[in-house]
């Protein structure tokens, strides 16, 4: 039987580590989707006429906010986000709620709070923040990839 050495857990340490991050960019990116597809579904109900028949739809506006920030990949002003919640809420919010509530978020970690492109406060939500990741995710299914080998 072959001995384990510093190196072989080394090695797996690594694979494990690559792993974990394919795994986490799936799940960031899986859920971004699933935000995009929530907001679409909104957004085409009230185009129907169709706006009241969730309640998701009249949820609050930390919820409202959640939903809007993935689906902008730079950071947003407080006044866009404002503009963008209302285009598919039935009323545009106050702008200091909408301050207010960007701001818990951001000291909660739940969005990212930075500048804009022309310099001034703005949010993101972290399913865009760049991953370190410096090899590109692989394509196979992630049952495919959860009995990975200890490399030898």
């Amino acid at each position: 039987m072959k001995e384990l050495t510093e190196e072989h857990f080394k090695k797996a340490l690594a694979a494990a580590e690559d792993e974990l991050d394919d795994v986490e960019c799936e799940i960031v990116e899986k859920e971004k989707r699933r935000e995009e597809l929530r907001q679409a579904i909104i957004l085409l109900k009230k185009l129907l006429g169709r706006e009241g028949e969730d309640a998701e739809e009249e949820g609050s506006l930390t919820d409202k906010i959640m939903l809007t920030l993935p689906l902008f990949p730079e950071k947003l002003g407080v006044q866009e986000i404002q503009t963008a919640i209302g285009l598919y809420a039935k009323t545009a919010p106050k702008l200091s709620s909408v301050a207010t509530i960007l701001n818990r978020l951001a000291r909660e970690g739940k969005i990212e709070q930075g500048r804009t492109a022309d310099d001034r406060v703005g949010y993101s939500h972290p399913a865009h923040v760049v991953s370190k990741r410096t090899r590109p995710i692989s394509k196979k299914p992630l049952s495919s990839r959860s009995t990975r080998q200890i490399p030898k």
